[in-house]
């Protein structure tokens, strides 16, 4: 008897989550200042780059939100292929689809990184595809990222540096994945 009181209380709960999930409000839907942080990881076929960055800016109060981003790239490749420390300024747009408490979302992150350690200076761009949950989000997406020394440019003897899209390179380009919590 237990058995199947705990089945239909399970299926009723299932049945529900999906209401109770609508029926909640999506913060990317509240209009005014939001502050969030997020921890992300870089991966392609040589290596594995972590960050912790925090974005600071303003919710539409549709879905939309336009802010900027800095942070810190831990383990990063530098001149030479050494590890490094980078310093990412971006901007960032993202928009939310749903005004619930799941919904999906595009956002882009596009500027510039600083590699505190080799006086480096680079280009990022980040599209991303994502779901936000509550005051949570979780994205996929591209890290394509640029990088000029003073010396040239890393890891290619002049030309661009793709990391991760380039045989034979290291680096920092390559599948993002990140866990943000916005306050």
């Amino acid at each position: 008897m237990h058995m199947k009181v705990r089945l239909l209380c399970s299926m009723v709960l299932l049945l529900l989550w999906p209401v109770m999930a609508v029926a909640q409000k999506n913060s990317s839907y509240d209009t005014g200042y939001h502050p969030t942080i997020e921890a992300g990881l870089v991966m392609n076929s040589e290596a594995a780059v972590a960050s912790a960055v925090t974005s600071q800016g303003y919710c539409f109060g549709n879905g939309l939100y336009v802010g900027g981003m800095t942070g810190i790239v831990f383990g990063s490749v530098s001149e030479g292929g050494g590890r490094a420390q980078a310093v990412p300024v971006m901007g960032e747009v993202k928009y939310s689809f749903l005004d619930c408490l799941v919904s999906p979302f595009v956002g882009l992150r596009t500027g510039m990184v600083l590699d505190v350690s080799s006086a480096g200076v680079g280009f990022v761009v980040r599209p991303a595809l994502g779901v936000d949950i509550g005051r949570f989000a979780v994205s996929v997406g591209l890290n394509l990222q640029t990088v000029t020394y003073g010396t040239g440019t890393a890891g290619s003897g002049g030309g661009p540096f793709f990391p991760g899209f380039t045989p034979g390179n290291t680096g920092n380009s390559g599948i993002y994945a990140g866990l943000a919590y916005s306050f």
